[in-house]
């Protein structure tokens, strides 16, 4: 029938080095940084939570009133290369722990970051909300377009996360 002959010696690397590579084609997502290339493949959200096995992608209680966790977060998310800030929003908290504990107070941060390579946005969505104790911080990022984030949503969170550590 047919004879097929797979000649690679025009490929200035011998044949031998081009099957090893091959082998390990399914390393190429660990070098990007996606940790599950099936979610990655398919979710274009993350949110923080802590039903999360990542640490850094818990809610944070910082001790600061939301209107001063706010100010950081709009300087630091204004400096920084490929994140914008888009809008805010002051608002009462539709549910405060018990009156006695919360001023009502809620803002509401609508982040923006744009990806280097492919110049993709994400929307991070972010939560300040007083409690007893100081100021619950919760986000979510979506990506605009596609089916799949490649790990860049639960990325973005994490790089807000550790900004928050900071302060």
């Amino acid at each position: 029938m047919f004879n097929i002959t797979l000649n690679l010696d025009h490929l200035a690397f011998p044949a031998s080095w081009w099957l090893a590579t091959a082998g390990k084609i399914d390393q190429i997502p660990v070098m990007f940084g996606i940790k599950n290339l099936q979610r990655g493949l398919t979710v274009n959200f993350a949110s923080l939570d802590f039903a999360n096995d990542d640490p850094m992608l818990h809610p944070a209680l910082l001790p600061q009133s939301p209107e001063a966790i706010a100010g950081k977060i709009e300087s630091w998310a204004n400096g920084r290369s490929g994140w914008a800030v888009v809008s805010r929003q002051d608002t009462p908290d539709p549910h405060p722990p018990s009156p006695e504990q919360s001023t009502g107070q809620a803002i509401q941060i609508h982040l923006a970051r744009t990806t280097r390579l492919f110049r993709f946005v994400d929307d991070i969505r972010v939560s300040l909300t007083q409690e007893a104790a100081g100021t619950r911080v919760d986000a979510t990022s979506q990506s605009r377009i596609g089916k799949g984030d490649l790990g860049q949503n639960p990325r973005n969170l994490k790089e807000f996360t550790q900004m928050l550590q900071g302060l």
